[in-house]
C-alpha cells in the first residue's frame, strides 16, 4: 500500500511539475491577489486593495514580492508542496477514519481531480484552504482542539466559504468535551486583536 501512496504522490508531482514549467498567464483572481499582496507590503503605494478578499494569500504574496523574488514561481513551488501535503494529509485521516484501502482510493481520486490540479497550477487561494483545512481535521481526529481550531480559522481566512465547515468542528468538539477550548482559540486566532 506505501508503494501505491508513492505511486500517487509522484504522479501528482509530475503533473504538477509540467503545469509549473508551462507558462499561462495569470487569470484575474490571481493578479488581485498579487495586487493585494504588493499593498499591504507597500502600505499602500502600489497595487490594489479589495476588502471582500481573504488576506493570507496576499500575505504570502506580498511576503515574496517585498523579498524581491519570482511570487509567481515561488507559489507554484509552495502550492506543489502545499498539494502533495493535502494529499498525504488525506491518507493520514482516511487511515484514522476508514482504512488503507480506502485511504489510497481517496488520494487517487483527489490527486487525479481535474478542479484540484487547475487549482493547484494558479494564484488561487483554494488549494492552501484546503490544505489548511485537512490540517484542522487531522488535529480534530487527534482531540488537539487549540491546533485544530488555529487552523481552522486560517483556513476560513484563506478562503472564507471554508465557514460553512465551523458547525461541524463545533458537534464534533461539543461530542468530545472540548467546546471552549475550541471556541476560544478559533476566536483568538481569527480575531487576534
Amino acid at each position: 500500500m506505501k508503494k501505491t501512496l508513492l505511486f500517487i504522490v509522484f504522479f501528482a508531482i509530475l503533473v504538477r511539475i509540467y503545469f509549473l514549467i508551462n507558462y499561462h498567464d495569470l487569470w484575474w483572481d490571481s493578479a488581485v491577489y498579487a495586487g493585494m499582496g504588493k499593498y499591504i507590503f507597500s502600505q499602500g503605494h502600489s497595487g490594489l486593495w479589495e476588502p471582500l478578499r481573504p488576506i493570507t494569500l496576499p500575505i504570502i504574496l506580498g511576503f515574496f514580492w517585498f523579498l524581491r523574488l519570482d511570487f509567481v514561481l515561488f507559489w507554484k513551488i509552495l502550492q506543489l508542496f502545499l498539494s502533495v501535503s493535502t494529499i498525504y494529509l488525506l491518507y493520514l485521516i482516511g487511515i484514522k477514519t476508514f482504512d488503507r484501502r480506502t485511504a489510497i482510493l481517496a488520494c487517487a481520486l483527489m490527486s487525479a481531480s481535474f478542479i484540484f490540479v487547475l487549482m493547484s497550477t494558479q494564484l488561487y487561494a483554494e488549494i492552501l484552504a484546503v490544505f489548511f483545512l485537512m490540517v484542522s481535521i487531522y488535529y480534530a481526529l487527534n482531540h488537539k482542539a487549540a491546533l485544530s481550531a488555529i487552523f481552522l480559522s486560517l483556513s476560513i481566512l484563506s478562503k472564507f466559504p471554508i465557514i460553512f465547515f465551523f458547525p461541524i468542528f463545533l458537534i464534533f468538539f461539543w461530542e468530545q468535551h472540548k467546546i471552549q477550548s475550541f471556541c476560544k482559540w478559533f476566536l483568538l486566532s481569527c480575531y487576534p486583536s
